[in-house]
């Protein structure tokens, strides 16, 4: 209701959020993410997660709320149970934030440019080289490759004010074909540092932007295009091809029993029991699938054979030997406490970008990717097929 504006928001981080969460009986494990086959996401949000469960600071205020939004038929004992709510036997497990993720439960050499605090807008071309000396800002061009226009006057500039002591730090395309453009000036500037001997002249940076998309990288990168710095804004922060993420958890286990969702709708079943996620590497040292287990199993060793059922695959098991076996799920908070650092903003890209390295080509073509194999145990299979027996 909240987020239809239908109703006001509690102060504060939700009270029935974390009267489920602190329920020591309740599992929360699976839960459900829709994206395009053979897509992954990159997790992140741990700490924002903490300060909202991070609960007693706003109880008594956000109780008060409660009581005034619910019908006053809500019977007073509820409100009582709430104030005793805390998340002091709160455990929560997660894979590292920035890790390569997949439904179903190319890396760029060039500089990426975008553009803080206007969210679907480009860079602009404005900047000044780095370093002592004397500088001077990035010239930009709306029509470039002209004679008698854009290039020649940029270098005519240029070069002038090389005789006092300044360097160009770069030049920006922003329409038309980026990369014939950016070869045709590429090579002018080469001649030019041959006829007036500056050797710095033939290297100075081209930028590019131009609603810059996916297609648009490869296309560079397929062309050995001229292009230093890549300038993208709008497909950055807008994600045309995933503009949102629909997760939901689902209850999978309560006192210690397994539960799962009984649905005619197959893929919307969930998975009963506490469970462990495993990340299975190929001898080339590559994932090749993510492995669900139940929390009690002995973990996946390099060089055992394994007999795993591949999720909304075919009914038969498979056997794979996987060269070694990753752990995914991290105890960050148990028993209301932090457990583990939290990783800094730098940390997380830094894994998002080896996360991403690590998957094989298949899984990262732009068009029809391989889809990425999530699988489950024989005990888990086992369960889930008990459970299903009997519900009959």
């Amino acid at each position: 209701g909240a987020q239809r504006g239908l109703v006001r928001p509690p102060p504060g981080p939700s009270v029935l959020a974390r009267a489920l969460g602190a329920a020591p009986v309740l599992v929360l494990g699976d839960g459900e993410a829709t994206a395009p086959t053979g897509l992954r996401c990159l997790p992140r949000g741990l700490g924002k997660a903490w300060r909202c469960s991070d609960a007693g600071r706003e109880r008594a205020r956000d109780i008060e709320y409660l009581r005034s939004a619910l019908p006053s038929t809500t019977h007073e004992a509820f409100f009582d149970y709430l104030s005793t709510v805390d998340t002091s036997e709160v455990t929560v497990a997660a894979v590292p934030e920035g890790s390569a993720v997949f439904p179903r439960p190319r890396g760029h050499e060039r500089c990426p440019l975008s553009a803080p605090g206007r969210p679907g807008q480009e860079a602009d071309g404005d900047g000044a080289a780095p370093g002592p000396g004397p500088r001077w800002s990035l010239v930009c061009f709306q029509v470039l490759v002209r004679r008698g226009s854009g290039v020649p006057n940029f270098c005519g500039v240029a070069l002038a004010l090389a005789q006092l002591g300044y360097r160009a730090i770069g030049v920006r395309l922003d329409s038309g074909d980026l990369a014939r453009q950016a070869a045709e000036i590429r090579r002018v500037l080469r001649a030019c540092s041959i006829q007036f001997q500056l050797p710095w002249f033939e290297a100075v940076p081209i930028a590019v932007s131009n609603d810059i998309s996916e297609q648009s990288l490869e296309a560079f990168g397929r062309e050995g295009s001229d292009i230093d710095m890549i300038g993208i804004g709008t497909h950055l922060v807008t994600c045309p091809r995933q503009p949102s993420l629909g997760c939901i958890y689902k209850l999978v286990q309560v006192n210690g029993r397994p539960r799962m969702k009984l649905t005619e709708e197959e893929e919307k079943m969930t998975l009963p029991g506490c469970k462990a996620v495993y990340r299975l590497w190929d001898a080339a040292g590559r994932p090749f699938m993510d492995l669900l287990a139940l929390a009690d199993e002995s973990p996946p060793r390099a060089g055992q054979e394994l007999e795993v059922w591949v999720l909304g695959g075919s009914p038969e098991a498979l056997r794979v030997i996987p060269a070694a076996a990753e752990t995914l799920h991290r105890t960050y908070f148990k028993d209301g406490q932090v457990c583990e650092p939290l990783p800094s903003l730098p940390e997380i890209r830094s894994h998002a970008k080896a996360s991403l390295c690590s998957l094989g080509p298949a899984h990262k073509k732009l068009r029809e990717p391989e889809a990425y194999q999530v699988a489950m145990t024989e005990k888990l299979h086992a369960l889930l097929q008990d459970l299903r027996q009997a519900s009959q």
